[in-house]
């Protein structure tokens, strides 16, 4: 997670290795847990990440925990984009449960 100016985090990749993925184990949702909290706790607002079209599991997984889909002309002018990415999030802190 990549604060950029405050109240804005970005998460550059998130990765599990495959052995590791699924809800047996649960390490992914553990680790965004445990990002959101961290962004909680530095007082961040928003949290965006790029991803390209081909991780579809990514996509659900992210949905799933509330993330929206944005376009390009919605991200901050800040955004520290990589070539590869396509696809565009956005996390509302507010949205948390405590």
């Amino acid at each position: 997670l990549i604060d950029v100016d405050g109240a804005l985090g970005v998460i550059r990749k998130m990765f599990v290795a495959q052995p590791f993925r699924g809800k047996q184990l649960n390490i992914a949702q553990q680790l965004l847990e445990t990002l959101f909290k961290y962004a909680q706790k530095k007082g961040l607002k928003e949290i965006y990440l790029g991803t390209t079209e081909k991780y579809h599991a990514a996509h659900r997984f992210y949905e799933k925990n509330g993330f929206q889909k944005v376009n390009e002309t919605q991200l901050p002018h800040n955004f520290p984009r990589m070539k590869v990415d396509n696809k565009f999030y956005k996390f509302q802190i507010l949205n948390l449960k405590s």
